[in-house]
């Protein structure tokens, strides 16, 4: 597959219900790296892998009262963190690309969430 089919994007979201919430909170630590509540990034995803995600998320939500949005990110886009990290021990960066996208941005920085 073409590199430039490949892409990172955020999405982000607001469940009215608890039960819904954990559905899709599930569903998305499998497919995209949690970053904050209610905020992940899927890297590197193929057009089939995007398609995917958005008609599942479809179907979890209830379009009547939950809001979930997906942003595309630039090719070289960097992150910037101010504040306390976001994730805590535990996480393991285990992909490159990852490391490279949170890399100089101050996400990933000595705060033992590093592999």
């Amino acid at each position: 597959m073409n590199v430039a089919e490949r892409q990172n994007r955020l999405i982000v979201y607001d469940i009215r219900d608890d039960r819904r919430l954990g559905k899709i909170f599930r569903y998305l630590k499998g497919v995209a790296v949690p970053l904050q509540y209610s905020v992940f990034l899927q890297v590197g995803a193929s057009r089939q892998e995007r398609l995917a995600v958005e008609v599942e998320l479809q179907e979890l939500l209830d379009p009547a009262v939950d809001d979930i949005r997906v942003y595309p990110l630039p090719e070289n886009c960097k992150a910037i963190r101010l504040g306390r990290a976001f994730a805590g021990p535990g996480l393991q960066l285990r992909e490159s690309w990852l490391r490279q996208f949170l890399a100089g941005s101050g996400l990933a920085d000595g705060d033992g969430s590093e592999e």
